[in-house]
């Protein structure tokens, strides 16, 4: 009965833990595709313009980064990437900028940090033009930001048992080293 028991709470942790965190991969991409779908574009050639490209890619360094410092947050074996060595770390990974690691320390949760720099460009891209986005993709932006589930997910995630019971670690690290890697 107790191993029972005990099986039937993990597995209903792990599913939570699961669902919250593809809820949050699932926000993350919304926001890609819709930066994706209305940054200006080239009306010769069609393809990004400079201003809008480089958009892009602080868009998606910001997700990258928002992951990293959120995952750090709630789980003990990514913790360190939060302390001064892992951000410099971070820095020579490409993954932050040496200002960016002076907002991340004046900041109690570095990744709502990163949300507000996400949401910052955003309004900024929109307002300059390198967003190109129309009533109807503004809506579909806010509405995007307003459904994370980073909330609910931070609890969620707190090991309740050890993670060496949980999860396999090697597997974990190797994914969030690859992401640079690309």
């Amino acid at each position: 009965f107790v191993i029972s028991f005990f099986l039937s709470q993990a597995y209903s942790v792990w599913r939570n833990v699961y669902s919250s965190a593809r809820r949050v991969q699932g926000r993350l991409n919304d926001l890609g595709l819709l930066c994706a779908a209305f940054a200006t574009r080239d009306a010769a050639t069609g393809s990004y313009t400079s201003e809008a490209e480089e958009t892009l890619r602080t868009v998606a360094r910001y997700v990258r980064l928002f992951n990293i410092l959120f995952y750090a947050s709630v789980t003990t074996q990514f913790a360190p990437l939060q302390s001064p060595q892992g951000l410099d770390a971070l820095i020579d990974l490409g993954a932050l900028t040496a200002d960016e690691k002076d907002g991340l320390l004046a900041s109690a949760q570095m990744h709502n940090a990163v949300l507000e720099w996400l949401s910052n460009l955003f309004d900024t891209s929109v307002g300059d033009g390198r967003l190109g986005v129309r009533s109807r993709g503004c809506r579909a932006l806010r509405r995007s930001r307003c459904r994370w589930r980073c909330r609910t997910s931070s609890s969620s995630c707190a090991p309740r048992t050890p993670l060496s019971q949980t999860s396999s670690p090697g597997a974990c690290r190797s994914r969030t080293y690859s992401w640079f890697r690309s």
